[in-house]
């Protein structure tokens, strides 16, 4: 599937962001597939930490320590649940660490039937 355009404020339910001038909203369910939160340094843009801990905020959810073995041998450290939400956070600040979260996609897509 790929997106050929952009949501437009008012168009098939697509809201104007509290507080983005240039973000934009669109209506959808939010399933079971985990972020994949790890401690990989990116650079310049927002890491993974950085972004799940935004939309935790904005959801108004708080992480729950935990310390358990997950997919591939990763080890989880956090986890959040609402509903249907989850985002499970990982310890790992290495691309190899990274690589595995990518080949547990299997896994996590095995959670939503």
């Amino acid at each position: 599937m790929t997106l050929s355009t952009l949501s437009s404020v008012g168009l098939n339910g697509a809201f104007q962001v509290v507080g983005g001038v240039t973000e934009i909203g669109s209506p959808g369910s939010v399933t079971a597939v985990p972020e994949p939160d790890s401690e990989i340094f990116p650079g310049t843009f927002a890491s993974t930490t950085e972004t799940a801990d935004y939309l935790l905020q904005q959801l108004n959810l708080t992480r729950r320590p935990v310390l358990k073995w997950g997919p591939m041998g990763l080890q989880q450290l956090s986890e959040a649940r609402a509903g249907k939400f989850l985002l499970l956070g990982y310890a790992g600040n290495s691309a190899p660490d990274h690589v595995d979260q990518l080949h547990s996609l299997p896994v996590y897509l095995k959670w939503l039937r």
